[in-house]
């Protein structure tokens, strides 16, 4: 199965220039997507990610890819789905390796007359918040299968529903006057 999303959907979540050539965003979106999110997943059970990559087009696969929203108890909950999550680290693999040439002779950086290289320590500031944005993306998908295992019984994977992020309560009643609240 090839990639699940394209440069088209990094662009969604973040500008990105139009002259990265094909081969490198397209590297970057494979290696994020069979390192960073699989590790992310944290599925050991079983191959989850692969079992989404053979069955996109299913409907509640797709809703795991696009997001959506969910019934829970007496709530409804919204999530941003696994592309998006998925947009962000190959995001963090282009900030990390986009300048990069590896040549005949050596590693070079590459550089214009037109633009301002980043210095390191803000690079990798930009990669690790890119991460964490799609490590919270993926643990909203986490919460969904730990919540319906009925609805995705491939999952095979952590039972206990993941803490410490928010989430998204789309609330039918208007409590306190307010539509969202978060978990």
């Amino acid at each position: 199965m090839g990639n699940l999303i394209t440069i088209a959907d990094i662009r969604l979540v973040r500008p990105v220039a139009d002259n990265i050539p094909a081969d490198k965003y397209e590297f970057a979106i494979h290696e994020a997507q069979k390192t960073d999110l699989k590790k992310a997943l944290n599925n050991d059970c079983k191959d989850f990610l692969h079992f989404i990559e053979q069955n996109v087009g299913v409907t509640r696969i797709d809703l795991l890819l696009n997001g959506g929203t969910y019934e829970f108890g007496d709530d409804t909950f919204s999530f941003e789905g696994l592309k998006v999550a998925l947009a962000y680290y190959a995001y963090a693999r282009l900030i990390s390796n986009t300048d990069i040439t590896v040549t005949g002779n050596n590693v070079v950086k590459k550089t214009n007359e037109w633009s301002e290289l980043l210095d390191e320590p803000r690079m990798e500031k930009q990669n690790n918040i890119a991460k964490g944005i799609a490590y919270g993306y993926v643990q909203e998908v986490i919460l969904l299968l730990c919540r319906k295992p009925a609805d995705y019984p491939e999952w095979g994977g952590q039972s206990d529903a993941p803490t410490g992020f928010g989430m998204t309560v789309v609330d039918k009643h208007q409590r306190n006057g307010r539509r969202n609240r978060y978990l």
